[in-house]
């Protein structure tokens, strides 16, 4: 509730900004601008957007333009709330736009059949409602459990998956594997078992003691230049 509050007071803020950018409403009851609604629907979901082009999927809606005001800022409240819940997986951008365009559709089902319900992905099996359990809990444990054996930073970067392995997860189609609710049984939220190595991204790190002349290597060079 508490964070619900906080975005409410956040959307109420940036739209009231966005607003005195362009004009002050004299109207004995001002209406905010649909202009001002768009610029901030744009804005806050333009990583959105771009994550849908990218993956040539379309957005939960078929053009920007077609989106009435009400619903535009039900999107904006959708992500910030989806965003200000999400704990360390607020770090995952990608995956947070995955998360918003189920949820987004889940959203605008309730909105057509104009009958609110709670989300099907946030119904857990004995009927209890959090999104947090259902959505976000799965991803953070998977992650902790990966963080656990770092080892203080003595591991390799080989044996284990970080923020940006498990982001680069959403960068493909083959995200949508993960399907929604979410398989719990998905290779992506497997948990490491021991020092085995887990799934990484496209370039895996191996460090080396060539890794000493890499890093300086244009200092090697200078000094090789200097006292030749």
């Amino acid at each position: 509730k508490d964070n619900i509050k906080n975005q409410r007071e956040n959307v109420i803020l940036t739209v009231a900004n966005a607003q005195t950018r362009l004009s002050l409403p004299v109207e004995a009851e001002p209406k905010i601008d649909e202009k001002a609604v768009t610029e901030v629907f744009l804005k806050v979901l333009d990583n959105y957007i771009k994550w849908c082009k990218y993956l040539h999927i379309f957005p939960v809606w078929n053009s920007s333009d077609a989106v009435n005001k009400d619903r535009k800022l039900f999107l904006i409240s959708l992500y910030f709330c989806v965003w200000g819940e999400a704990a360390n997986v607020r770090f995952l951008p990608e995956c947070i736009c995955y998360i918003f365009h189920h949820m987004a559709k889940e959203l605008n089902e309730i909105l057509d059949n104009g009958k609110a319900k709670p989300a099907d992905s946030c119904t857990g099996d004995n009927g209890s409602v959090s999104y947090l359990e259902q959505v976000i809990s799965p991803i953070y444990e998977t992650m902790a459990m990966e963080a656990s054996i770092l080892n203080s930073g003595k591991a390799a970067h080989s044996d284990w998956r970080n923020y940006d392995d498990f982001n680069e997860y959403f960068w493909s189609p083959t995200c949508f594997e993960l399907n929604w609710p979410m398989k719990k049984d998905s290779s992506f939220l497997l948990h490491p078992k021991g020092r085995k190595r887990t799934a990484k991204s496209s370039f895996v790190e191996h460090r080396t003691f060539l890794h000493l002349y890499r890093s300086f290597h244009r200092l090697w060079i200078f000094l090789v230049l200097m006292f030749q």
